[in-house]
């Protein structure tokens, strides 16, 4: 952990990170998704300066943030103005980030002021999970990278995903082959801290975004540790996952197909390193 966290905070309060003097300044549009809330800790615990922007400046999320010391400022939606800005600089760089429902209006990156714009070229981001369109653009001189991610692991197991698992299935779209390709929202964070800290290439961010090739078994086994039950795999049709599982899911089930790695079998975990993933669902709070 950085050392610029204080380590003598009284037990029971918020840990609280100061950025360092040489510190990137960063910007985060949205904060309240599982990448944008990722990101922001690891950011802030690597000592970076953040501003973020959201259409609810008032949360309590966005309030916990601001005595944090990121600054918070608010962002409108399309057609709507954004909140006046203040204290105006040049960002380093600018990371948009899906919101909490991925299905909810598109930000209106005009509410960002010309001025905090990063100035170098490639230093504003789009980080977009597997179904989700990308940022309509007001402004075609602002280029934006869009780097896509494999479906989010925190988004695929959101509450109607874990009940169904309690309830010993595990849907699964009918479309899709033998294998997940799955990558939490902390391992985008960890990309986004080395491009912000100007160790990592697009390329290879690209290609960490990409996620990891999860066997169905080794989920359905994952799945049976945690709720000590048989768990057993539920073709779905990509309608029933827009009725019933919710929007996140009708937007990335078609996409989730993705068939073993050559030369893998399903009991060979080992080729397509499965480990960080499991970890990351044993984690889950079920």
């Amino acid at each position: 952990m950085d050392s610029a966290m204080t380590s003598s905070a009284p037990a029971g309060m918020a840990r609280h990170w100061r950025a360092r003097p040489s510190a990137p300044r960063v910007g985060i549009i949205g904060i309240h998704g599982p990448e944008a809330t990722a990101c922001i800790q690891v950011l802030l615990e690597a000592g970076m300066s953040l501003t973020a922007w959201t259409r609810r400046p008032d949360s309590a999320w966005a309030k916990r943030l601001a005595r944090r010391g990121v600054v918070v400022r608010p962002l409108g939606t399309a057609g709507e103005p954004a909140g006046p800005e203040q204290e105006v600089r040049p960002l380093d760089w600018l990371l948009i980030c899906p919101g909490q429902r991925l299905a909810a209006p598109t930000c209106d990156l005009t509410g960002v002021s010309d001025a905090c714009w990063p100035v170098e070229s490639g230093r504003a981001l789009e980080f977009a999970p597997a179904g989700l369109r990308p940022t309509p653009r007001r402004h075609p001189e602002r280029s934006v990278i869009r780097l896509p991610t494999a479906v989010v692991l925190e988004r695929w197991f959101d509450t109607p995903m874990r009940r169904a698992i309690r309830r010993g299935f595990l849907p699964i779209p009918q479309r899709n082959g033998d294998a997940l390709r799955l990558i939490s929202a902390h391992e985008i964070a960890e990309v986004a801290l080395a491009l912000c800290g100007e160790g990592l290439s697009l390329e290879a961010a690209t290609g960490r975004l990409a996620g990891e090739s999860t066997p169905i078994p080794a989920v359905l086994a994952a799945c049976r540790s945690l709720v000590e039950r048989p768990v057993r795999r539920q073709r779905r049709s990509i309608a029933s996952f827009g009725l019933g599982m919710g929007r996140e899911w009708a937007l990335m089930a078609p996409l989730v197909v993705e068939p073993l790695p050559m030369n893998c079998t399903v009991a060979d975990e080992n080729c397509v390193m499965l480990d960080p993933m499991l970890d990351r669902i044993r984690r889950l709070s079920w």
